[in-house]
């Protein structure tokens, strides 16, 4: 019997022949002598050999993983028993704690619930994989080890039938099609296609009705494709564009067999940058976007020409910008058409970078005196965003929002406020705002447990005599982060008084442990959740699901079925026999149209999203820009569209409170305003409810309308952008949120669907939102959580990520794209461009002669750019190199110290713009990915060949080197110099092996 320690993994191993038992307990334990675990400070682990094959582990005091202790027997028992294997990737008993007694077995009731599941081929390829509460999903190679099908998927038109996606390659390895081909799709099936492959067959040839985009490449020369003009906007194009891509084929998913697709191309100026994409809709129409870029790749002006259909008047739309001297965006501005310029933005920032006001809306376009309002933003020493404008005092600028963020500090505003507690992690003590509707200050104070989970949040207004947290919210979670309890007050905004509007206890499946089955209220109010459609309070489970972990089926809506696309998007959601809501995506998973029937009241609406032109009835109803949207109506004289330029105040988190328009003058009037529960769900019977405008007429002639009437009781908005900035879906009582990839119901505070990464979130369920956390953390996609914008800040490291990102939506680098012979030589890995680059000691740049200089110099490592290779480095207070700077922008991972070690670091990221974008792709914003491949470049710069949890030789000389959470970084070592070739995660990673293939082919 012994004890191995393995990537942050326990290992029992028993000797007479028994299998092993492997814990995830992150902490070496001695065996007969008890450890405080560091991530369990409450708690204590002894791990003892009973003599009967048993290990017991005792947990003391520690109510927080293990929901069975009990004070009389805090003990948990694990059997290994001879002949049986135990393979679990979560150990489910110490992770979550759903079994007091659990006998390693390779039951699958135990195993598909709550584990992640893989299978390998014979070449070490994942072929078999199991997500916990998913269906068993199967991935099938060519020869050149490059996915060609995955399945089971749904019929992209909806419904039950089972296919494979389909995916073909040209001769340089780039996607060319993508299609769905309905067969049977289970493990015999995959391999007798993979054996097929394998010798030659070809088992996946796609009709031309089964494919589902088509992607071009090089040329031109595809079914509608421009004749190439003379030029965009004064830019001379691009004719040899080989490398490039330069078209697309989606196909629209209404009937099978139908052709209704977009087709789109871009095209690019002389230096390879995009600067004209035009893209056509299901309707006929298009959309077009033209670029005027400066020498230096900014955007000095935008046209975008939107048409819905053939025979619709087109829309132009001209955004306008200007810069500092530090580049940094000065001055936005708009033109619809040939009407009056408006101003969206005029930025001011302070000496480090960050944005201190903003001024918005108006028709001064040169200074914005006139602006409809002017936003303050105010930081802390860690440049965290601490307020929007003042909340003490609204009147002197004439503010119409203010909200304020606290973190470890508080200073009271008001004889009721009550001090949160200081939190120095980063998390969110507390949230102040106030509006010029009532003029009232209002609060909330969060707290969490010791996994930063959100489990209170305290509503108070500091300036009132009393408050008794009227609109509240409690949670309780399980080990796996499944809300247990959630208690909310609401419907009321008194002082003295407070409604519990939900006392909602969840229920999950006996076995799929993380699926909702139930939820019952015991307030029984109809606010916040609707327990039963029917009004009562029954026994039988409220929710089924699919294969594929999608919810099927919500008996307190009244919803009796949900049918679902290859995406897991649903398609038609069915209310009984009384009502239904249909969508229309392209295959690319893009929301097309929506489309709402009530056969009751009769209701038949259609609204359909072509490219951020929203329409309803076949009347543009609005459209974005950059501070808000702009509602269109056609009440003129001549039935001309009219346009009303919309506004929205956002929090930290993106939640739209406030929306305000041009009244009367100069003055702003509120169109809408709204506020959250920390889960989203909408606060009601304040100004939320009382203060509700849209444009509906207009007696003066063409033109920007400025006139605001009221809603009529009962009306709907047709903006319905909400809470993160999403629409809320609120037809038939449905009230989901749609983040693009799932939706989310702000009343449960869960997901419809499983996470479609969830393997990048191993320790939540599936179904979580924002990891219990909706005050830090956003999910903008519905696929990862992200952390909250601390503030805008356009300097240092964060000015080059956010016009990197400005810039990758025009170009796919900074760099002029390779191609002809130039990409050729390159791509053959020529000697002569991997030239050393251990420059370090040599003078670059004078030196700093003051003291601050030198301090600062020490601090902040200047640049210099080495003009013959183009690699950066990093350059000491004495103007000498001190490191190159491998990847991108200011290195996200990090400098690495050239010759400062046995190992010289050679970065090639730079010379390749297509590992250049998959890099930025692969860590933009994931703090885990950049510390592991941080650690990874480290042990290589050390002299060790085999870091992280070991090497993988990928072909010829070029290694994979492998983290445990998924970061790869692919090298090769050449006498004393290791050349960095690329880096990617395990969900990219055979993207970049290709691109690294046909390199060094």
């Amino acid at each position: 019997m012994g004890l191995i320690i393995e990537n942050n993994t326990i290992r029992l191993e028993f000797s007479g022949g028994f299998s092993s038992a492997t814990f995830d307990l992150t902490k070496q334990l001695e065996i007969n002598a008890p450890e405080p675990i560091p991530d369990m400070t409450l708690g204590y682990v002894d791990f003892y050999y009973n003599g009967n094959h048993q290990f017991i582990v005792q947990i003391q005091n520690n109510k927080l993983f293990f929901e069975d202790y009990t004070p009389n027997d805090p003990t948990l028992y694990f059997t290994q028993l001879p002949g049986i294997s135990q393979n679990l990737t979560q150990p489910i008993s110490i992770n979550l704690g759903y079994e007091t007694i659990y006998t390693p077995s390779t039951d699958s009731t135990v195993l598909d619930p709550l584990c992640y599941q893989y299978k390998y081929d014979d070449r070490n390829r994942m072929a078999e994989k199991k997500l916990p509460g998913k269906q068993w999903e199967f991935i099938i190679y060519d020869k050149l080890d490059r996915p060609v099908a995955t399945g089971p998927a749904f019929t992209p038109y909806g419904g039950t039938d089972i296919g494979w996606l389909i995916t073909e390659y040209d001769v340089f390895g780039r996607v060319a099609k993508t299609g769905w081909k309905q067969m049977t799709v289970d493990a015999n099936n995959r391999y007798t296609n993979q054996s097929s492959i394998n010798s030659s067959g070809t088992p996946f040839t796609l009709s031309q009705n089964e494919v589902l985009t088509e992607n071009y490449y090089d040329d031109y020369t595809f079914a509608g494709a421009p004749t190439l003009p003379n030029d965009v906007e004064g830019q001379t194009l691009a004719t040899n564009v080989k490398g490039l891509p330069t078209g697309t084929w989606v196909r629209v998913l209404d009937t099978p067999g139908s052709s209704t697709a977009e087709t789109s191309y871009t095209l690019y100026d002389d230096r390879y940058r995009p600067v004209r994409t035009y893209t056509t809709n299901l309707l006929g129409g298009y959309t077009q976007v033209d670029t005027k870029l400066d020498w230096a790749g900014k955007v000095d002006y935008t046209l975008t020409t939107h048409q819905y259909n053939s025979g619709a008047t087109p829309v132009t739309v001209k955004d306008m910008y200007t810069y500092t001297y530090q580049d940094r965006l000065l001055l936005h501005k708009q033109q619809i058409n040939q009407l009056p310029e408006q101003l969206i933005s005029k930025n001011t920032y302070d000496e480090l970078g960050q944005l201190v006001s903003k001024k918005v809306g108006g028709d001064d376009v040169i200074t914005g005196t006139a602006s409809l309002q002017k936003i303050d933003y105010a930081y802390n020493v860690r440049g965290w965003l601490k307020s929007i404008n003042d909340i003490n005092d609204l009147a002197t600028e004439n503010d119409l929002f203010a909200f304020k963020i606290n973190y470890n500090d508080f200073t009271s505003s008001g004889t009721n406020d009550t001090a949160p507690n200081a939190l120095y992690n980063g998390n969110i003590s507390a949230t102040y705002w106030r509006t010029a509707n009532d003029n009232v200050l209002r609060k909330y104070n969060y707290s969490y447990d010791e996994l930063n989970r959100l489990t209170n949040a305290d509503y108070l207004k500091p300036e009132a005599t009393s408050s008794v947290n009227s609109y509240w919210e409690n949670m309780t979670y399980d080990k796996n982060g499944n809300i247990q309890t959630l208690k909310r007050n609401g419907d009321l905004d008194a002082d003295n008084f407070a409604i519990e509007v939900d006392d909602l206890t969840y229920t999950y499946h006996n076995q799929n442990k993380n699926q909702l089955v139930k939820v019952f209220d015991a307030s029984n109010h109809p606010f916040g959740l609707k327990d039963d459609s029917d009004g009562i309070n029954d026994t039988d489970d409220d929710f089924t699901y699919d294969a594929n972990g999608n919810m099927t089926s919500d008996a307190n809506k009244g919803i009796t079925n949900i049918t679902y696309n290859h995406l897991n998007l649903p398609v038609e959601i069915t209310f009984g026999t009384s009502a239904k809501i249909g969508y229309l995506y392209s295959a690319a998973g893009q929301k097309v149209q929506k489309h709402v029937i009530s056969f009751v009241s009769y209701l038949n609406t259609a609204t359909d999203y072509l490219q951020g032109f929203q329409y309803t009835g076949a009347k543009l109803s609005f459209f974005p820009h950059a501070e808000g949207y702009v509602n269109v109506t056609q009440p003129t004289k001549s039935g001309a569209n009219a346009y009303n330029y919309v506004f929205n105040y956002t929090d930290h988190l993106g939640n739209i409170r406030l929306s305000y328009a041009k009244g009367a003058g100069t003055v702003p009037v509120i169109m809408e305003e709204n506020h959250y529960y920390p889960f989203g769900l909408k606060h009601t019977k304040y100004n939320s409810d009382t203060y509700d405008f849209i444009v509906t007429n207009s007696q003066s002639g063409d033109g920007y309308y400025v006139g605001i009437d009221p809603v009529a009781a009962g009306s709907r908005k047709l903006y319905q952008m909400k809470y993160n900035g999403k629409e809320y879906q609120d037809e038939l009582g449905l009230n989901w949120y749609d983040y693009g990839a799932r939706n989310y119901d702000s009343a449960l505070g869960r997901w419809m669907n499983i996470d479609p990464l969830a393997e990048q979130s191993r320790k939540w369920t599936p179904y979580n939102y924002a990891m219990d956390n909706p005050i830090y953390f956003i999910d903008p996609d519905g696929m990862a959580v992200e952390e909250y914008s601390w503030g805008t800040r356009y300097t240092g490291e964060e000015a080059q990520s956010f016009f990197g990102q400005l810039q990758a939506s025009i170009s796919s680098s900074n760099e002029t794209p390779k191609r002809g012979n130039d990409e050729e030589e390159e791509e053959q890995g020529d000697p002569k461009n991997l030239k050393s680059v251990d420059k370090t000691g040599e003078k670059v740049l004078e030196a700093k002669k003051t003291f601050f200089g030198k301090l600062w110099g020490s601090l902040q490592k200047r640049e210099w750019t080495d003009p013959e290779t183009g690699l950066v480095y990093q350059v000491n207070a004495d103007g000498t190199i001190s490191g190159l700077r491998p990847l991108y922008g200011l290195g996200v991972l990090g400098y690495a110290n050239v010759g400062a070690s046995s190992i010289k670091l050679l970065s090639l990221v730079k010379g390749d713009s297509k590992l250049f974008k998959l890099a930025q792709e692969t860590f933009n914003g994931n703090k885990t990915l950049t510390r592991e491949a941080n650690s990874l470049i480290e042990q290589l710069s050390k002299g060790n060949m085999n870091p992280g949890i070991g090497t993988k030789n990928i072909f010829k000389n070029i290694f994979e080197a492998r983290s445990s959470g998924g970061a790869r970084v692919y090298f090769r070592k050449i006498g004393d110099t290791v050349e960095i070739l690329a880096y990617s995660n395990k969900a990219n990673q055979q993207t970049v092996i290709n691109q690294l293939m046909k390199i060094w082919k």
